[in-house]
């Protein structure tokens, strides 16, 4: 899955562009185009997804992650000569230097971890925790990070990948797929007398273009998209045009009680609890990472 750089979209021009394109490629018309079958849904999806990725490429295409910001400019030269010593296949050079790079970054990283405690000590001195600890919290060790090696269920290690990743797959199958549990008569009871019936889900009006915009509009910012790579910013800065484009889309999941396959898959993250060996997966929490017009549609 491609990430784009929805920050991009902050700057006022890049904005425009963006909204300019989607406005040049997606349907003016939010009624064009009745969707009468399961296959429909999965073909305007797509044409949709497709259509958002293609502006987003031309203007905030992938980009790669950015440097720490605690790594000096003397540390990046030695990175990029490290580089430029492996592809030039020059072995010695390049041992040499990966030293040099390593002291470099412990170094880099404990002066700015240094200044991190001084500024703290100094929010403290002046009464404004607030700040204090927001300097402090920066000082933590990247918990979230999975450790490279896991155990399997004798405790084993699994230091091939492919045997990881099947390993993440069992924990979390079994973890969020456990037999359910049969509900007391009494709730039986309550839910039965206070179910929707047939008639009564009729009579709900199916989305309005109004709704669908005032739901982009609440989604919130700076959040990872999910498998479709489409995120909030994208749909908000080309309304109103993303919200005609999924008005024709919602209106067929409505009536045809069927939604596109991409918004009942979701990428599952572990997110190490902080306590307990990395190496068991029990010491992982998952998060989901849903599509986010799914999301907007729910």
């Amino acid at each position: 899955m491609k990430r784009f750089n929805s920050y991009a979209l902050k700057e006022t021009a890049t904005a425009r562009k963006f909204r300019d394109k989607i406005k040049d490629i997606l349907p003016s018309d939010p009624g064009e185009g009745d969707i009468i079958d399961t296959g429909g849904i999965e073909e305007r999806w797509q044409q949709f997804q497709e259509n958002l990725h293609r502006v987003a490429h031309e203007v905030i295409p992938p980009t790669r992650s950015p440097r720490k910001s605690w790594i000096s400019n003397d540390t990046f030269q030695l990175i990029e000569r490290r580089r430029e010593a492996r592809l030039k296949g020059d072995l010695a050079t390049y041992r040499t230097l990966n030293r040099a790079r390593r002291s470099a970054l412990r170094h880099d990283k404990q002066v700015w971890a240094d200044s991190l405690a001084l500024e703290g000590e100094a929010h403290l001195a002046n009464n404004r925790p607030h700040d204090a600890f927001k300097n402090f919290r920066k000082l933590r060790s990247d918990s979230s990070k999975p450790s490279s090696i896991i155990n399997d269920k004798n405790g084993l290690s699994l230091p091939d990948l492919k045997c990881r990743l099947e390993r993440w797959k069992e924990h979390f199958h079994e973890l969020l797929n456990r037999p359910s549990v049969h509900p007391a008569v009494s709730i039986d009871d309550d839910v039965s007398d206070s179910a929707i019936t047939d008639t009564d889900a009729s009579s709900i009006p199916e989305p309005t273009l109004a709704e669908i915009s005032s739901a982009i509009k609440r989604l919130k910012n700076n959040k990872s998209p999910g498998i479709c790579g489409i995120t909030s910013e994208m749909l908000k800065h080309g309304l109103p045009h993303t919200a005609s484009a999924l008005f024709p889309l919602f209106k067929g999941v409505w009536d045809l009680e069927c939604v596109p396959a991409d918004w009942k898959r979701g990428i599952v993250l572990p997110l190490y609890k902080g306590k307990g060996s990395r190496a068991e997966c029990s010491n992982y929490r998952g998060i989901t990472l849903l599509s986010v017009p799914g999301k907007t549609f729910a």
